[in-house]
């Protein structure tokens, strides 16, 4: 089975055509992990994008395609187009080893102190901050208290107090279904502990481990 697709501009010109499929069995059994099977049912033109449901393509004599429209092309460790600021990261699902999501990542470190509290996240196509991290209680040396926030609906939304004890830096993964988390968890703490003692004491005597890792908790905050 295939699909013939065509796209035209608002003058009624052709501008790209493509035929989807052909979608059988064997092709069917090699998505979605096979690129050139995945590429075979998908039709891309600019920042518009038509997929066949692979599920049921076809109801009614009739194809069933999914429709995306401003689609931007983002390339693996370049700098984000509306905040150069940022990378492009993409992860990586592995299980499948299909791609899960984008990270935006600040390769340079982010300098926070009483004089300078905020620091503005990624901006948006509109140019505006999509969050800002913001420092409410630094004594010099340890952080006491910080949260993140956003605008919304024209209110500003916060988290909770993120720091659930006193440290001296900040690592958080802010995701677009609103949840707040640092990296290591409190919960990590007794696993890394556990894991460390029994790598070191099958080598020698029992020795008191001291170090030092990076504790976040998580929050939510409205979108």
């Amino acid at each position: 089975m295939t699909v013939s697709l065509v796209l035209k501009d608002g003058d009624g010109k052709t501008v790209a055509s493509k035929v989807l499929g052909p979608l059988n069995r064997e092709m069917v059994d090699l998505l979605p992990q096979y690129q050139v099977a995945a590429r075979a049912v998908q039709f891309t033109h600019e920042d518009v994008q038509a997929e066949l449901d692979v599920g049921k393509p076809f109801q009614e004599n009739k194809a069933r395609l999914y429709l995306f429209t401003e689609i931007h092309l983002l390339e693996r460790d370049t700098p984000f187009e509306f905040d150069p600021r940022f990378m492009v990261r993409p992860d990586v699902c592995g299980h499948c080893y299909q791609f899960n999501e984008i990270l935006l990542d600040n390769p340079e470190a982010i300098i926070l102190d009483k004089n300078n509290p905020m620091y503005e996240g990624p901006k948006g196509k509109d140019g505006k901050p999509l969050f800002r991290i913001v420092i409410d209680d630094f004594d010099g040396e340890m952080i006491h208290a910080w949260h993140v926030e956003t605008d919304y609906k024209g209110r500003i939304e916060k988290t909770d107090n993120l720091a659930f004890r006193p440290r001296n830096n900040i690592d958080v993964l802010v995701g677009v279904n609103g949840t707040i988390e640092g990296f290591l968890r409190l919960s990590m703490l007794s696993r890394l502990g556990f894991m460390e003692s029994w790598r070191t004491s099958a080598c020698g005597s029992t020795k008191k481990l001291s170090g030092a890792v990076n504790t976040g908790g998580s929050s939510h905050i409205r979108r």
